[in-house]
């Protein structure tokens, strides 16, 4: 599978513990790994949080909120996670699903009957997992449209179903089964959830309001739920661009919309939070009483589709390493923020990494965290073994 990406980079040095910072009784220095990943690789600003399945976590943050600012990271700071803001989508879909409003079967067709009469006939038997997988034929879309969509004043539940229709007239421009990264397939499944919402709501609701409601504020902190948002964050952190796209010079891309993609790709990755926000919400993984994530719907989510040996599920990648099994991950850049964020059951522990511009050696430096981290976890359980 590509390399996927998605930074954060701060320069705060502090940590903070809900509980006692220990994994099994050995202690994770997360704060000298992180900065030591953001001093040895230039990183503008960089944070991390490493959260238990019972709720203890450690947070790490180390440099700059903008270049040259001396205004440090801080913990509470927001992040953008790019397309790790996929899986929440598929999350969102797999609660209707749960409350009976939906179907992990269902096509195209039966996605949109809106559209009767409209979607060409290839797409009678692409279902709402091959959209979440990336193997419904779908490419990347094209420039116009990202320059349309960054001026259109339309709602955004009106853009997304016109995105829709203009895609579903046509057959899929690559081959259906096949595994090829698509953010308008999420686009597209965005554009489905607000179809269904509306329809049994009689008005029109928006997957802004429907991710905020279904999962964000089923989060049992108030703060977790308050804590996410769309576009670029509004405060404090800022994403940073090279001007000449040589990924080194750096310049703060400030909060206007010109800081991320247009908010219509909001399905696909859009979305910012805190550190803590995001592993709280990502922990619900981990706990079989969960009421956000039973059990049957994280293994709907976690499966390999459309076969076991696939590498890709409903917006998490497989990842293997010896002595740790099956874990699950995704990274998401706008080319502006990198975020790497992996669920590793065998350890009960959430990993997020997150910077705030990209290039090859941020990059680098999130592999040397996760790298750090997992090989601390990989040396507990060892010891525990013995």
């Amino acid at each position: 599978m590509k390399r996927l990406i998605i930074v954060f980079a701060c320069t705060l040095f502090s940590v903070c513990f809900s509980l006692a910072p220990s994994a099994h009784g050995q202690d994770l220095n997360l704060q000298a790994i992180v900065d030591n990943a953001q001093n040895s690789n230039d990183v503008i600003g960089m944070g991390a949080i490493v959260m238990h399945s019972d709720g203890r976590y450690q947070i790490a943050v180390a440099g700059e909120r903008v270049v040259n600012s001396h205004d440090l990271v801080r913990e509470e700071d927001h992040w953008h996670i790019g397309s790790n803001t996929k899986s929440i989508t598929a999350l969102l879909y797999g609660r209707l699903v749960e409350d009976g409003l939906a179907s992990w079967d269902a096509t195209i067709p039966e996605l949109f009957p809106n559209l009767s009469g409209e979607i060409d006939l290839t797409w009678e038997t692409i279902t709402i997992k091959d959209l979440f997988a990336h193997r419904a034929g779908l490419g990347p879309l094209k420039r116009a449209w990202f320059k349309d969509r960054r001026m259109n004043v339309q709602p955004l539940p009106e853009q997304r179903m016109e995105t829709t229709r203009d895609l579903l007239r046509a057959p899929p421009t690559h081959t259906v089964g096949y595994y090829r990264y698509a953010n308008v397939g999420y686009v597209i499944a965005g554009a489905a959830i607000e179809r269904i919402l509306s329809d049994e709501r009689g008005r029109s609701v928006s997957w802004e309001n429907a991710v905020q409601e279904f999962v964000f504020d089923q989060l049992s902190d108030p703060k977790d739920q308050r804590a996410w948002g769309t576009g670029p964050p509004q405060n404090g952190i800022q994403g940073h661009r090279s001007p000449f796209g040589l990924g080194f010079a750096q310049s703060a891309m400030g909060l206007d919309v010109d800081a991320d993609n247009p908010l219509a790709l909001g399905p696909a990755g859009t979305l910012h939070t805190s550190l803590k926000a995001h592993a709280a919400l990502s922990r619900e993984y981990l706990i079989d009483d969960s009421a956000l994530i039973p059990p049957d719907l994280r293994q709907q989510l976690f499966e390999p589709y459309p076969y076991p040996e696939a590498d890709y599920a409903m917006g998490w990648a497989m990842y293997e390493r010896p002595g740790t099994g099956r874990y699950y991950g995704h990274s998401g850049s706008n080319t502006i923020w990198l975020s790497d964020i992996r669920i590793v059951p065998e350890y009960g522990i959430v990993v997020i990494v997150n910077s705030n511009h990209l290039n090859w050696r941020v990059e680098d430096a999130h592999q040397d965290v996760l790298t750090a981290i997992f090989n601390h976890y990989e040396t507990v359980m060892l010891l525990e073994g013995d």
